[in-house]
């Protein structure tokens, strides 16, 4: 299939992504609108959305913003007529992203909109911590602007058979997907607390953790776990006397483009590697597990060995995630959405691979579910 064709058919299924997400939006609508009004539900609430008329510009705090997703999602609200803080790793991220924003035409974008980057590592508590701290010091500083959403995004996605990881990656997983989201939600919760509208927060998380898939074990787990996160923080938010104006949900994602064309690529130095059990989405490899005697060696090998089909299989599709994958600019028009909704939804899907998976798994018996992953793999 040449390169027209996959383009071709990448765009049809953003069409029919989109078709899903609006026909979603008037479902819940419905729903919502019909539970306000007769059994005192949620109100609606249009306070997230830019109102340059009456210079309304929401603040949105945005983790990982130098993440191609990230990234596309900062530029996406500036340009829409929100307050950006974006986090980065680091400066140079922040002025390159301000450098993009600013040299757009004016006629592209809603007046009013702003970028703002700080320092934000998520995965250090004392720098999420800080960063909160300097977005309170703007807001104070700009009446008019408030913190009405925080987008926080997962980081790491890792394919290896988990009997052939270290701890050290196991860790790594729960330290970088799992644990910057709780700690992103913890310090801005106060910020988001003091808004007199109403506030949202946004985790984003791979769709694997709602249809787990084998060699993506630890991510599904941790995917899983922001899921539940998200659903049980609404919760308790709602039920809470001063923080009943936050709401919380999860946009699972399917493959992204950007991110696939990474994971291919350290496939092919994971096959040149003999010490390698896998690799990640950031390129690199990950050692096995044990790895100290010759023995031990030994015994990699041939676990390494019948996980071969498994890991094969995962190159070829991760070639076609790469071409018919969403781009980044697709996952930040679902943040958008899930901002400018009356009623956030209790969770967002994006990307035809993650719905079509979902349906799979809500509407499949599952041994059927069952037969056909193994299928897929095997």
């Amino acid at each position: 299939m040449n390169n027209t064709l996959y383009s071709l058919a990448r765009n049809s299924l953003y069409l029919l992504n989109r078709a899903y997400a609006q026909w979603s939006f008037l479902v819940n609508f419905a729903l919502y609108s019909f539970l306000w009004i007769f059994l005192r539900g949620i109100p609606p609430s249009t306070s997230t959305r830019p109102s340059p008329s009456e210079q309304w510009h929401p603040g949105v705090f945005i983790s990982d913003a130098q993440s191609p997703v990230g990234r596309e999602t900062a530029l996406l609200l500036a340009r829409s007529g929100y307050t950006v803080f974006a986090g980065v790793s680091q400066l140079s991220d922040g002025r390159s992203l301000i450098d993009v924003f600013t040299s757009n035409s004016p006629l592209v974008r809603i007046p009013g909109g702003a970028i703002h980057s700080l320092l934000c590592t998520t995965t250090d508590k004392t720098s999420v911590h800080a960063a909160a701290a300097a977005v309170a010091r703007s807001i104070d500083a700009n009446p008019r602007t408030k913190l009405v959403a925080i987008v926080c995004l997962a980081q790491l996605q890792q394919i290896a058979p988990l009997e052939q990881m270290s701890d050290a990656a196991i860790t790594e997983s729960i330290h970088q997907n799992l644990l910057p989201h709780i700690t992103l939600t913890r310090a801005f919760l106060p910020l988001l607390r003091q808004s007199s509208t109403q506030s949202r927060i946004l985790l984003l998380t791979s769709a694997i953790g709602y249809t787990p898939l084998p060699g993506f074990t630890l991510t599904s787990a941790t995917s899983a776990s922001i899921d539940s996160f998200s659903r049980a923080l609404t919760a308790e938010l709602l039920l809470s006397k001063d923080s009943n104006n936050v709401r919380c949900t999860v946009i699972r994602y399917g493959s992204i483009t950007t991110t696939a064309a990474t994971l291919q690529r350290a496939y092919e130095e994971h096959l040149a590697d003999p010490s390698s059990s896998g690799f990640d989405s950031t390129g690199h490899l990950m050692s096995s597990h044990p790895s100290a005697s010759v023995a031990e060696t030994t015994t990699n090998s041939k676990q390494r060995s019948s996980y071969v089909r498994l890991m094969r299989r995962w190159s070829r599709i991760l070639y076609y995630e790469r071409q018919l994958g969403s781009p980044p600019l697709h996952i930040a028009k679902q943040v958008k959405d899930a901002l400018t909704d009356a009623w956030l939804q209790p969770c967002y899907t994006v990307g035809w691979d993650a719905l079509l998976a979902q349906a799979l798994r809500d509407f499949v018996p599952e041994p059927v579910y069952e037969w056909l992953l193994l299928k897929v793999f095997s």
